[in-house]
């Protein structure tokens, strides 16, 4: 073998090699991209979870005691029971409606639970 041999034989080993090592780096790329994604989507999830856990864990716990104070009069009284990390409440809305007379038991969607719940529930405004 001549040298012009030798330096083509060079030329096409070289070519190879950087074909090869061009598909090596397409595919370490390609996994490097999916372990990204695969780590954005676990970074999502643990979020998600540590969002629901706050959520859970501040949930305000109210107590309500209700007194009459006259003939036709009730207070009804609202403490913040908990949890231990949430102080105090900006506002707090009650809405009470009178009902009576409604009935309630028909509810197409309630389940046996629900059923079983409605006779403890007062309707009315006391």
């Amino acid at each position: 073998m001549n040298t012009d041999d030798w330096t083509a034989f060079g030329a096409i080993v070289t070519a190879v090699g950087v074909v090869v090592a061009a598909v090596m780096a397409y595919w370490t790329t390609r996994k490097a991209a999916a372990a990204a994604a695969d780590s954005a989507d676990t970074a999502r999830e643990v979020a998600q979870i540590e969002r629901d856990r706050w959520h859970r864990e501040l949930t305000p716990e109210l107590t309500f005691s209700l007194i009459r104070v006259g003939s036709n009069r009730l207070r009804l009284t609202t403490t913040l029971a908990g949890p231990v990390g949430l102080d105090h409440l900006d506002t707090i809305t009650l809405t009470v409606r009178d009902e009576a007379g409604r009935d309630h038991s028909a509810g197409p969607h309630y389940d046996e639970a629900m059923r079983t719940e409605l006779p403890s529930v007062i309707w009315g405004p006391a």
